[in-house]
């Protein structure tokens, strides 16, 4: 029984992590940018973690066919195991590819600290593949050194630029002498 339920958690927990929208359950600790290198290293992570749950299936198939007496039963497990392992080891091992070509990730995220909070800028697909934008949060301090963020505004391509709070706005200026001016109204304060 305790190698079936090695396998599911093996196989299984690095899935239901995947499927989450955010990294470690929406743990947001610390940055956006420590996330973002920690979900990197998850997925190697991951990776192994189903490697070796397949492994186990594959080592032990006497010892699963002894543990499950129906043959039908067992040979749906083992199907359905190695299938759920095998889609996620692809599209884990794609991840890590993409990884290595994710860039600067100094660029991605960058973050601000004011008097009253800290404005966060998440740069997404910089001139990758599609169209790349600016998503502008304001960054809220919970309880043991965990975050949320509030979105104040998402923009298209704006190049380099340089942002800064000035009274209740977000003064944006671009290398090209744009400024873009975003209010910071009362909902887009931290509770």
């Amino acid at each position: 029984m305790k190698l079936l339920i090695s396998i599911a958690i093996l196989i299984y927990l690095p899935l239901l992590e995947s499927i989450y929208s955010s990294t470690l359950w929406g743990l947001h600790w610390q940055s956006p940018l420590l996330m973002d290198r920690v979900s990197s290293y998850l997925l190697f992570i991951k990776t192994l973690s189903v490697v070796f749950g397949l492994y186990l299936i594959i080592k032990n198939t006497n010892q699963l066919k002894t543990l499950i007496p129906s043959k039908l039963l067992y040979f749906s497990q083992l199907t359905i195991n190695c299938l759920v392992g095998a889609i996620q080891l692809l599209l884990l091992t794609l991840g890590i590819l993409f990884v290595g070509f994710d860039g600067d990730l100094k660029i991605k995220h960058r973050e601000q600290s004011f008097d009253n909070g800290t404005l966060y800028v998440l740069t997404a697909d910089p001139g990758a593949m599609g169209k790349a934008y600016h998503y502008f949060y304001l960054k809220c301090s919970k309880p043991f050194n965990r975050y949320d963020l509030t979105l104040i505004k998402k923009t298209d391509w704006l190049g380099n630029f340089e942002f800064k709070k000035f009274n209740d706005s977000l003064v944006i200026e671009t290398t090209e002498g744009e400024v873009i001016t975003l209010n910071l109204s009362e909902n887009k304060r931290c509770t």
